[in-house]
Order: C-alpha cells, then sequence, then structure tokens
C-alpha cells in the first residue's frame, strides 16, 4: 500500500513537472489569429485582425491554454458594437480562430428624450438617433417594450434587458419556427407593442395582426396568424385586423375582422 502511494505521488510530480513545462513554452504562445466570418460584413467590412487583437487585449507572449477567452470576447463586443464572436477556438499548437458575424440592425426602441436606440435581435444597442423614425421594409421594426427602460442612458455596445422585450424574443424564435428569418421577418412588420398581454404588429400590407395572451403558445398563434394573412388578396388588405386567441375549446382560432 505504501509503495504504491509513493508511486502515485512521484507520478503525480512528473505530470505537474510536464505541464509547468507546457504551459511556459514558448510553443504554446499564441501564434497566428484567424477570422472566421459567418455573414458578409458591411459594417465591419474593413475589420482586420490586428484590431480585433488590439480591443481584445489578448497578448502575443499569452498562452493557449491559459486564454481568458470570456473576458476578450466582452472587450472584443464592446469595442466593436456590430461584432458578435460565436467561439474563441485554439487551433493546436498556437493559432487561435475566432468565428464571428456581423449584428444586424432589427428593432428602432424608442425613448422619452425624442431618441430612439436601434438594435440588434439580442437588444444590442448599435447606434442611436434623434427625432422620427421611419420603418421601412428594408430597415428595422419599432417596437415598444414593457415599462421601465426608457428613461436609462445606454450607449453603443450596451445590452438592454431582455425582460423588457421578452415578448419579442419569442416572436423571433416563433417567425424562425415558422420558416422565417430576419429578413421576411423585417419585410412584415412595420411597427409592434403590448397592450394588456396583446402583441399588436401593424404590417406593411395594412394589416394588423394582433395576439392575445401572446406569452402562451406564440408560435402556434404566428403560424395561425400567418395562414389567415395568407388566405388574403391584395384587394382584401385593410386597416382590418387577424385577431388570434384561444377559444372556449382550448383551440387556436383566427379571425380577420375589417
Amino acid at each position: 500500500m505504501a509503495k504504491n502511494k509513493t508511486l502515485s505521488i512521484i507520478l503525480l510530480v512528473l505530470f505537474m513537472l510536464v505541464l509547468m513545462v507546457v504551459l511556459a513554452s514558448a510553443i504554446f504562445c499564441v501564434g497566428n489569429v484567424e477570422l472566421v466570418w459567418y455573414n458578409t460584413p458591411s459594417k465591419c467590412a474593413d475589420l482586420t485582425v490586428e484590431k480585433v487583437i488590439l480591443d481584445s487585449g489578448m497578448k502575443s507572449n499569452e498562452n493557449v491554454f491559459t486564454l481568458d477567452r470570456t473576458k476578450y470576447i466582452a472587450n472584443i463586443e464592446k469595442k466593436d458594437e456590430y461584432l458578435k464572436v460565436l467561439s474563441y477556438e485554439v487551433v493546436w499548437p498556437n493559432n487561435i480562430r475566432i468565428h464571428i458575424m456581423e449584428r444586424e440592425e432589427v428593432y428602432c426602441i424608442p425613448m422619452n428624450d425624442n431618441s430612439y436606440l436601434i438594435t440588434d435581435s439580442d437588444f444590442k444597442v448599435l447606434r442611436k438617433g434623434v427625432g422620427d423614425y421611419s420603418s421601412t421594409a428594408e430597415n428595422c421594426i419599432v417596437i415598444q417594450g414593457r415599462n421601465g427602460y426608457q428613461n436609462n442612458t445606454y450607449i453603443k455596445g450596451d445590452f438592454i434587458p431582455s425582460e423588457y422585450f421578452v415578448d419579442y424574443l419569442d416572436l423571433q424564435d416563433s417567425f424562425a419556427s415558422c420558416g422565417e428569418n430576419l429578413v421576411s421577418y423585417k419585410a412584415l412588420i412595420k411597427s409592434a407593442t403590448i397592450q394588456e398581454n396583446t402583441l399588436i404588429m401593424t404590417t406593411f400590407l395594412g394589416v394588423k395582426i394582433e395576439i392575445l395572451n401572446s406569452a402562451y403558445y406564440n408560435t402556434t398563434k404566428l403560424r395561425t396568424a400567418l395562414a389567415v394573412l395568407d388566405t388574403l388578396t391584395a384587394s382584401e388588405y385593410s386597416t382590418g385586423s387577424i385577431y388570434v386567441f384561444k377559444n372556449d375549446l382550448n383551440r387556436i382560432e383566427g379571425r380577420y375582422n375589417v
């Protein structure tokens, strides 16, 4: 028993010595850094590897096994508000591959001081503006969340707490579940607001979609709303509303009322 214990201690000491040698070795200091894009950048088209490294705070003499990836990702995203870092990968033995994408402008959020915030789908502030904002099928959806955020002073790079806009996070997921992407989402919805647990969306077709109790069964309700919308012809588009709700039989029902 004592012999086995002595052997275990020796092996442990050897392991620690080998680990110290590995961590101290120049072979494992940060070498080549590569950016891997997951979409085609426009705002960040001129971004360089050198700038990303500088913004991250990463040093060239750092060991790849001790990189503070969480800190570096936060630094990059704070300095470059349009960047979203998907992963920070170490490629043996010492190369770094940073997987990134450019954030897309999705929402315009009016504030109380005649300003507005432009955010992506994660409600990260990408830029600020003043005055009225004109929503088109190519730009942002104007939305109002639940009260509590309008007087805060947000700057570029900040995240607005998602609890103010949880209904819209659900809505995004619901659109995705219906096979729609952000492009088609923005092309359909001009503005949206929450009123007494009802999600009211104004479309560019002139038709409103009102989803009652929007915190529940959102995907099924949205699918129903889109199905009703598909039954309408251009001549039927008006200022009417598609109402989607759960009827007395606990079934999701959609009606178009002019």
